[in-house]
């Protein structure tokens, strides 16, 4: 497999902390890597489970790993943030209910409202297309900008991530005609190209060359060789991180929110403030992954099951 189950979750801990180093100040550009990365891997786990088991629960499985989480977050927050500020009941509602193109409350929360756009996507071209699947997928990621594109803030840049889930989901539709790792030179020659477009790119964001350092650099990714993931110390840590990567997204912005502002009228430092962020938003996680994982909440699923 050119993707096994350690390689996806190892890359998603690698994306996760691309994303926290850019919203920290560092390497700005490096978190459109890591989302691509994240829309890529969520289109090729979902093709291949499909792949597999058809539609069957394919809603309850999203509530159960997606929305339930969420949920979680956001209410709490919102309960949080009722008590000591003036958002309106209509920011608070759209910020629940995941209608959240533009968000006033967290911004980072975009993500979601734009990866149930493409379950929606996905969904009805393997519910009601059967033949042209391949097809639909190839076109999948035009609509997607046509409906993103204006509905979410100039600031998101949703341009920059339109082709990914759908490249996943063809990806793993097709990955089985890969029988061997790709050769090295290959492998070489992308990453100097990534790191020459990425370095070319720096301050030209959402130009040709930004689009293309993003496009490379998840390939290059992607295709690096499995046996890569599979042992060391960076490797097993970064499976830590990976597997409670989605909990820490759905922190982590909430975390910036609340502790930066609190801090800022203490802790003007910003090298002292990051890792109080950094370590507050892993605690937190690992929290949120038990009380996902806890009885309680298991007994939700078997409900919705």
């Amino acid at each position: 497999m050119i993707i096994s189950r350690n390689k996806s979750t190892i890359l998603k801990g690698l994306a996760i902390l691309s994303v926290f180093i850019s919203h920290y100040g560092i390497l700005s550009q490096v978190a459109a890597t890591g989302v691509a990365v994240f829309l890529f891997l969520s289109g090729y786990g979902l093709e291949k489970s499909t792949s597999k088991n058809g539609l069957d629960s394919f809603w309850k499985k999203r509530i159960r790993s997606v929305y339930i989480p969420y949920w979680i977050v956001t209410i709490t927050f919102t309960i949080l943030l009722a008590l000591t500020s003036n958002f309106s009941l209509y920011d608070y509602i759209k910020y629940i209910s995941i209608i959240n193109f533009d968000s006033k409350i967290d911004p980072t929360m975009w993500y979601v409202t734009y990866l149930t756009l493409c379950y929606f996507i996905f969904y009805i071209i393997n519910k009601h297309i059967k033949n042209n699947i391949p097809v639909a997928y190839l076109i999948s990621p035009f609509i997607l900008l046509l409906v993103t594109q204006p509905s979410f803030g100039s600031s998101y840049g949703v341009i920059l991530y339109f082709p990914y889930f759908f490249f996943g989901a063809l990806f793993a539709r097709y990955s089985a005609l890969i029988k061997k790792d790709i050769p090295s030179k290959a492998v070489f020659t992308l990453v100097i190209l990534t790191i020459l477009t990425m370095y070319f790119s720096i301050t030209h964001v959402y130009t040709p060359t930004y689009f293309m350092s993003i496009l490379l650099s998840t390939i290059t990714l992607i295709l690096l060789p499995d046996k890569l993931f599979n042992k060391g110390f960076i490797s097993s840590k970064m499976l830590k991180i990976g597997n409670i990567s989605y909990e820490l997204y759905l922190i982590e912005g909430v975390m910036i929110m609340t502790i930066n502002g609190s801090l800022m009228k203490y802790i003007h430092e910003g090298y002292i403030r990051i890792p109080i962020i950094f370590i507050s938003t892993i605690i937190l996680s690992l929290i949120l992954k038990k009380i996902i994982d806890s009885s309680i909440i298991n007994k939700i699923k078997l409900n919705i099951n």
